[in-house]
């Protein structure tokens, strides 16, 4: 396994912060990219997350990040998938950041995960 490099974690958890954030800081951090094409959408809060989840077991083995921790972080990417695929599309917009349960229960589960690493 090659070693992966600390840049990876750094933005990982910018990232895991990101989803952590009240929405009203969300909508604003997306707002901020000023991305191409409208409506802006906030599929762009959990892009570099999924980055990430696919090297917890580096960060893990690395000794980055405790077992429990990765626990934590495999939750809210669980939620992120729960929200995903055809249907869920309304889901992913600015406007569901403050007003779908979806939303508060990932901002809850990335705050928890950040308390243990």
């Amino acid at each position: 396994m090659t070693q992966v490099s600390g840049a990876y974690l750094a933005r990982f958890m910018r990232s895991t912060a990101l989803l952590a954030l009240p929405s009203e800081t969300q909508a604003a951090w997306l707002a901020a990219l000023e991305l191409p094409g409208e409506p802006a959408y906030a599929d762009e809060l959990a892009t570099e997350f999924d980055d990430g989840v696919g090297l917890l077991t580096q960060f893990v083995a690395a000794g980055w990040l405790r077992q429990d921790a990765a626990d934590r972080l495999m939750a809210v990417d669980a939620l992120l998938d729960d929200m995903s695929g055809p249907g869920r599309e309304n889901l992913w917009t600015i406007e569901a950041l403050a007003v779908a349960p979806e939303w508060e229960a990932v901002r809850v589960a990335a705050r928890q995960a950040l308390l243990v690493v």
